[in-house]
């Protein structure tokens, strides 16, 4: 994907047994397409796996991270204060992650 800064990387997440970090402070600014697209990304881990909790909470964590700086990026285009260049920037970020999301789903539909 495209680089658009150290900001945009990824979190790491602790280990098994410690508690997570909650995101619900970026769910509160996004728009209501991106919020809706993530509710439906998660009954669909759940049900893809049969609503077993284990392989539900694994699948969860494996893509929260895709998640968290796709919000991140998406309330910084959405700022007003940022400047052309950086929302140029993060307009060709979210548009690749666009593009992978629609071939990783296009590539799953076709082999199952």
């Amino acid at each position: 994907m495209t680089d658009v800064g150290p900001a945009y990387q990824t979190q790491s997440y602790k280990k098994k047994g410690t508690r997570q970090r909650s995101c619900t402070h970026l769910m509160v600014q996004l728009p209501p397409e991106f919020k809706s697209l993530y509710r439906l990304f998660l009954r669909t881990v759940s049900a893809t796996v049969l609503h077993h909790p284990q392989a539900t909470r694994n699948l969860r964590l494996l893509w929260r991270p895709a998640f968290d700086t796709a919000a991140r990026v998406t309330n910084q285009h959405n700022d007003p204060r940022t400047d052309a260049a950086q929302r140029t920037l993060q307009k060709n970020w979210l548009k690749e992650w666009e593009r992978r999301s629609k071939f990783y789903a296009k590539t799953y539909y076709l082999t199952n």
